[in-house]
């Protein structure tokens, strides 16, 4: 985390606002909204999947630290902080710690990452940990809708 200037990424972020649309690994289409909250101290991200299912992640500053809190359909909340900003411009965070998760080889979120290729596309890569702590990576790009 040292060297990032996380305040800055958070308002890069911010950029996202608006309807996402992507086909994710299944062949299903995965639509996401971005909108600010909370007076712009939050950057909420609401998913729709295909089979009626949603989520949220909701993305904020913790004094000069970026955070992250997934509230997941299987009904854990992992959180994450931004670990590393690669030269390219992916955005790593990394699994901090969540409510409702009674052992780490359960089923979770444990690590994602973004990507803003352009103003209109955005690639994102989440890892999950899986029955028996298996390691599952799916990644998803999504197109702004509206343009």
């Amino acid at each position: 985390m040292a060297g990032l200037d996380h305040t800055d990424i958070f308002e890069s972020l911010k950029k996202l606002v608006g309807d996402w649309r992507g086909i994710n690994e299944a062949g299903e289409p995965v639509l996401v909204n971005y909108r600010m909250s909370a007076n712009d101290s939050t950057l909420v991200e609401s998913w729709t999947f295909a089979n009626g299912m949603d989520a949220l992640t909701m993305f904020h500053m913790n004094g000069e630290t970026l955070m992250a809190t997934h509230f997941c359909p299987i009904g854990n909340q992992p959180r994450f902080v931004l670990e590393t900003q690669t030269p390219s411009g992916f955005l790593k965070f990394e699994f901090l710690d969540a409510t409702n998760l009674a052992d780490l080889k359960d089923p979770h979120g444990h690590a994602f990452e973004m990507h803003m290729i352009d103003a209109d596309t955005l690639e994102r890569t989440e890892t999950y940990v899986e029955e028996a702590g298996e390691l599952d990576v799916n990644g998803t790009v999504f197109h702004r809708l509206g343009n």
